[in-house]
């Protein structure tokens, strides 16, 4: 991945507090989110932010030990669920690393070997540099898919 970690840009737009700013809105409205999934978007810290549909997947998917943050079904709107009261009680970082282990370990039961990649690029992405561009060209497609998904939820 070393090609793929050439810096390719670092303007303005990527100044790390901006995006310390960006992350933590994006993160708050996620949590915003799973409390009032009815709520006007407009009244979340990032206003008009509506999680799509590869990030409510997550939050609605089973996890390893047979719970979910959130639950829905065709008849009701989603809504948190006991586990998801406590995810949202955890200390940011405890939040943080659930919801990436629930993404690797939900991977693992359909493909070990994507789900073994996804977690290497979790640990890669800890090297990089907050505000230095990256190119993705050099990433596989899992990787790629995963840099999404993490850039939809506010982590990088």
């Amino acid at each position: 991945w070393a090609k793929g970690r050439d810096v390719t840009c670092a303007d303005a737009a990527t100044k790390p507090d901006e995006l310390r700013k960006w992350a933590q809105r994006r993160w708050q409205s996620l949590l915003h989110y799973m409390v009032g999934p009815g709520e006007e978007a407009n009244t979340r810290p990032e206003p008009g932010w509506k999680p799509a549909k590869e990030v409510k997947d997550q939050l609605i998917a089973t996890t390893h030990g047979n719970t979910c943050l959130m639950q829905h079904n065709a008849y009701t709107a989603p809504k948190i669920t006991q586990a998801g009261f406590q995810f949202l009680l955890r200390p940011l970082r405890s939040q943080v690393w659930q919801l990436l282990m629930d993404i690797v370990n939900r991977c693992r039961e359909k493909d070990a070997k994507k789900a073994d990649e996804m977690l290497a690029t979790v640990f890669q992405l800890s090297f990089c540099t907050l505000g230095a561009g990256y190119s993705l060209d050099a990433l596989s497609k899992t990787q790629q898919e995963l840099i999404a998904l993490l850039a939809l939820i506010g982590l990088v």
